[in-house]
């Protein structure tokens, strides 16, 4: 459990510093969300994935679709 949840946060960490994520289309305000019953979760959204550094390997890896030699 606890391996999964470093796991789960390094990646994350990683893509948020290597990546600037920017909105694409309409913005949802905070009252648009989705009712599923027993859960609520936001209204989807459209954004794109956008490097911060041109010369950051591991953000094109990203934006390819992972960085498979870690």
């Amino acid at each position: 459990m606890h391996l999964a949840n470093q796991g789960l946060f390094i990646q994350i960490a990683t893509t948020l510093w290597a990546l600037s994520i920017k909105p694409s289309g309409h913005v949802p305000s905070k009252m648009d969300f989705v009712d599923a019953g027993v859960t609520v979760k936001p209204a989807p959204f459209e954004c794109t994935f956008v490097e911060r550094s041109s010369d950051t390997t591991l953000g094109r890896q990203l934006l390819a679709g992972g960085a498979e030699g870690r």
